[in-house]
């Protein structure tokens, strides 16, 4: 789904990676043990390692088409066990939800 607008933390996270793959913008953030969620097609601002970001936090610029990812170390993980959205699609960050609180399905570390 093409969209150009402001992306916005779906969960509190740390950010591990900020940068260039394949001539796309990622953004990186733990969100738990060994547990990540990496927004992908961004432009705007740059985040450093380390830095803690909350939920809601502004992180980008939608450059169109706007991914969503969760990996458990190397493995991926749907993104609606995390954010509490059933099945993963591509979606405009307006159409997301946050939670109050995390969804942690069993199995998953916290």
């Amino acid at each position: 789904m093409a969209f150009t607008g402001q992306v916005h933390a779906l969960l509190d996270g740390v950010v591990t990676f900020d940068g260039t793959v394949g001539m796309r913008r990622f953004l990186v953030t733990r969100i738990g043990p060994d547990l990540r969620l990496t927004y992908g097609d961004l432009a705007g601002e740059k985040w450093d390692p380390g830095t803690v970001i909350r939920r809601g936090t502004p992180l980008g610029v939608s450059g169109g088409q706007l991914y969503i990812g969760v990996r458990r170390g190397s493995q991926p993980v749907d993104p609606a066990l995390v954010v509490g959205r059933t099945g993963a699609r591509l979606t405009a960050p307006r159409g997301l939800e946050c939670p109050e609180r995390p969804f942690w399905p069993a199995g998953l570390p916290r």
